[in-house]
């Protein structure tokens, strides 16, 4: 019997502060139609297409940069301005790594960290250098905010008028905030963290006291980051008190088209591959993903990239309690010979016996009552 494929690709999603200088230089009808002699890894972080660094080996909005000044070399989106920790096809997401945004008020608490701080961001808008309506965004349900203060609540929205998340850090004593004594977790005492729902490429923040007026006493620091576990505040900073760029996931999608018929694009480059457009509040406007389809893995953004997969060798996922054939975009499972059932249900199996096997054991059977 056979069956169809599970689909093992997932749709899910780094950024942790402002950063001011300019990122991703669009690149006007450059397509990934080169494979050869493209740079397909650097220090140790693989460039999967769309994805490259030459011209001719990435699509429009996906070129970024080796530095290779680095020891090892680093990866970074663009022209070298955010740098990438990892890169997932199946995920569609960017690990990328940042900074913080850094909050001062009428008295520092800090004992002079902002000072010795390289580039503080003051300002109220978290962009992560992402251009409007570009490829990036920040990951859904995939990041939080955290903020160290006292007695501030810091909101994250689109504008002054809608807020998308926030959180307030709350203490009895401004000197409780200081890295140098950290809190055991990030619950509210001095540190507070809150998940953001909704991807956008920028943010703007806004800064209260935890009473609703403007203005602070407290000097505060903000996080934008990759959603975990309860977070000691402890991890925020290094050894000299400095506060850590930390790791965030960005969505990112072809943007500067949609699928034909909701099946075919110029950027699926597979046989094997199918186009989905995106929908929902959370994506970029005309924009859409290449998918390998059920039955297959692998790249649907390289020619020949999306091949079968052989469920027999991932029973836990595709269990079979028979013989396992693969075939091509599916498998097959049936109970050996001999047997007869559901080879898909555990002892689903049972041994078959035929008409004469029958008559036999019962002929034996009377004969032996008459001895």
């Amino acid at each position: 019997m056979e069956t169809k494929k599970v689909a093992v690709v997932s749709r899910a999603a780094l950024f942790t502060a402002a950063v001011v200088a300019p990122l991703l230089v669009a690149v006007a009808g450059v397509a990934a139609g080169r494979t050869n002699n493209c740079t397909r890894r650097c220090g140790g972080i693989s460039i999967p297409p769309p994805f490259g660094i030459e011209d001719g080996c990435f699509l429009d909005g996906f070129n970024l940069t080796c530095d290779r000044s680095h020891q090892p070399p680093k990866l970074f989106l663009g022209d070298g301005t955010v740098e990438v920790l990892e890169i997932s096809v199946p995920d569609a997401t960017v690990r990328v790594i940042g900074g913080f945004t850094y909050f001062p008020g009428s008295v520092d608490d800090y004992s002079g960290i902002p000072s010795r701080v390289s580039n503080p961001v003051t300002a109220g808008i978290w962009s992560g250098a992402l251009r409007e309506a570009g490829p990036y965004t920040l990951a859904v349900r995939r990041n939080k905010l955290v903020v160290i203060g006292c007695n501030v609540q810091v909101l994250v929205g689109e504008d002054s008028s809608e807020d998308l998340g926030g959180c307030s850090a709350v203490c009895s004593r401004r000197r409780d905030v200081n890295p140098r004594r950290p809190v055991k977790d990030c619950t509210g005492a001095t540190c507070c963290q809150s998940e953001i729902m909704l991807g956008r490429s920028s943010y703007r923040f806004r800064i209260l006291r935890v009473n609703g007026a403007t203005g602070l006493n407290s000097s505060a620091f903000a996080w934008i980051m990759e959603s975990g576990g309860l977070l000691s505040s402890h991890a925020l900073f290094d050894d000299d008190y400095i506060p850590l760029p930390l790791p965030a996931v960005l969505n990112w999608k072809i943007n500067y088209t949609v699928c034909h018929g909701n099946t075919s694009s110029a950027a699926c480059r597979s046989s094997q591959s199918y186009c989905k457009n995106s929908t929902g509040r959370n994506t970029v406007p005309n924009a859409h993903l290449c998918y390998c389809p059920s039955g297959y893995q692998g790249n649907p953004y390289e020619p020949d990239g999306c091949y079968d997969l052989n469920e027999c060798k991932f029973p836990k996922i595709y269990p079979c309690y028979g013989t396992c054939n693969n075939t091509e975009g599916g498998y097959q499972c049936s109970c050996p010979p001999g047997y007869e059932g559901n080879a898909f249900a555990p002892n689903g199996c049972k041994r078959s016996y035929s008409p004469h096997s029958g008559n036999i054991l019962s002929c034996w059977a009377n004969a032996k009552s008459l001895i």
